[in-house]
């Protein structure tokens, strides 16, 4: 099965539906058991129940062998059981995979439900480009700074105990946007090259928020 939906006829004439969809189809009965329990424990009914029907969607199962030294992944049933506790724990908007939202956004991201793509064959090889690539090492929260302007540029900061000076700064970069909305963003990127006292290098990103008049620490260049 690829998935079940039970409708429950409620009190009153109303319906309570719920559609069950694991991340691979399958045939274990005690698994679509736990898993239509877990989805209505999380979303139950606001009446009694007077009827139950269950609707079912046949599926194909891919059959993938793997191969001698492939680190062994968990079992789709266990993990779709993971999935619906860790749901019913922090919400369904909180678990899944991140996808980029269509904005200009810093960091703007949401969660789509979590799928398992299909194996391709005799996919080409990449390639690699020789040329060297830096990279952001993003702060999770970004890490606010007390700072210093001369003119409108970024002269030097505090951070994390330590005083910086800045050497370069190139930017702003500005975006803004969802003024539409009670929402509404905007963003002052900076790139920045900053020295310490001992001469520790920072190879860093700064941003100011126009709307909070704040200064953030949001990565580090590699």
């Amino acid at each position: 099965l690829a998935s079940i939906t039970v409708t429950l006829t409620l009190e009153g004439g109303e319906e309570h539906k719920r559609t069950i969809r694991p991340a691979l189809p399958g045939g274990d009965l005690h698994l679509w058991m736990k898993l239509a329990q877990l989805d209505l424990a999380a979303h139950p009914p606001q009446a009694a129940i007077l009827a139950v029907t269950v609707h079912a969607e046949p599926g194909n199962r891919d059959k993938v062998q793997l191969g001698l030294f492939s680190p062994q992944t968990p079992e789709p049933g266990r993990l779709d059981v993971t999935l619906a506790r860790l749901r019913s724990l922090v919400g369904e908007d909180c678990v899944g995979s991140p996808v980029l939202k269509d904005t200009h956004q810093p960091g703007a991201f949401q969660t789509a439900l979590f799928r398992i793509a299909p194996t391709v064959e005799n996919a080409p090889p990449s390639v690699e480009s020789s040329s060297q690539r830096g990279a952001l090492r993003m702060l999770r929260p970004a890490e606010r700074l007390s700072i210093t302007l001369r003119g409108k540029q970024p002269d030097g900061f505090l951070f994390r105990a330590a005083r910086y000076r800045v050497e370069r700064a190139y930017g702003p970069w500005i975006a803004s946007g969802d003024w539409w909305n009670p929402t509404l963003w905007a963003a002052q990127q900076w790139d920045v090259i900053a020295r310490s006292a001992s001469g520790e290098v920072l190879y860093c990103c700064l941003t100011f928020e126009p709307l909070q008049k704040t200064w953030e620490m949001v990565g580090f260049y590699d």
